[in-house]
């Protein structure tokens, strides 16, 4: 018997439909040339500076990654020359240990400081770029050339705000709104080549969204007349005020 005021309760069949399996990841930055390799005696993919081809690396790859099992002993950090646990240092099966030599904290440092360049963060635009906004197919791409070409011509400043570009990522809770972000121009046209690109902040980039981008810089240029006429006028009354 069911309690008095609860409705009468049924059981219902949901079906979730699973996701793609993820593609694998290719570095689309790096070209592949067509060279007659030695060790297999007949014509392998090699990238511009390898010396060894593409197949030789997979199965060099494959061979270490069961060399060496990880290691249960404390081990020394290379880089802040402290003994910690084994469990904060990554697995790493080329070492005798099976551990890498630097513990995760000072990994992670290390990592922060080489992520925050010019030449980390344009590739990785670059690479976000190629099937952004549901561009399977690839379609109207623009080469990594381009992208460094595009930020010095802007003389790393924002193309709307004209504020300094800066190269560090920053973190969830103190992000980095003057970081640099490569932009389409016309939202309605897919992919970023063929002049529809341009370097903005990341404040301009997320306020823009799907706004006309002539609409979205008229806002700006107002704001600078605006300015330019306050600082005249305070330039022809002698009176002084604070930049900063």
């Amino acid at each position: 018997m069911e309690a008095e005021g609860h409705a009468e309760r049924f059981t219902k069949t949901v079906t979730v439909k699973k996701k793609n399996p993820r593609a694998s990841w290719t570095n689309r930055t790096t070209k592949l040339v067509e060279k007659y390799c030695n060790t297999h005696k007949q014509m392998c993919k090699f990238s511009q500076h390898g010396q060894l081809c593409k197949l030789t690396r997979q199965q060099e790859y494959a061979k270490n990654k069961t060399k060496h099992s990880p290691t249960k002993v404390s081990l020394s950090c290379r880089r802040c020359k402290q003994t910690k646990s084994p469990s904060l240092f990554y697995p790493n099966p080329v070492n005798k240990t099976g551990r890498a030599t630097i513990c995760n904290p000072c990994k992670k440092k290390y990592d922060k400081a080489r992520n925050d360049t010019w030449e980390v963060l344009i590739r990785a635009c670059y690479r976000s770029s190629i099937r952004a906004h549901g561009n399977k197919l690839e379609e109207n791409p623009i080469i990594l050339e381009k992208c460094k070409e595009l930020l010095e011509s802007q003389k790393y400043k924002c193309a709307h705000c004209l504020c300094p570009l800066t190269c560090k990522q920053g973190t969830v809770v103190n992000c980095s709104y003057t970081r640099a972000s490569l932009d389409r121009i016309d939202t309605t046209i897919r992919g970023y080549g063929n002049g529809n690109a341009q370097w903005l902040c990341v404040s301009c980039n997320k306020g823009k969204c799907t706004m006309p981008d002539k609409i979205h810089k008229e806002k700006f240029s107002k704001l600078r007349d605006r300015i330019d006429y306050l600082e005249r006028v305070l330039k022809k009354n002698n009176i002084e005020y604070d930049t900063e």
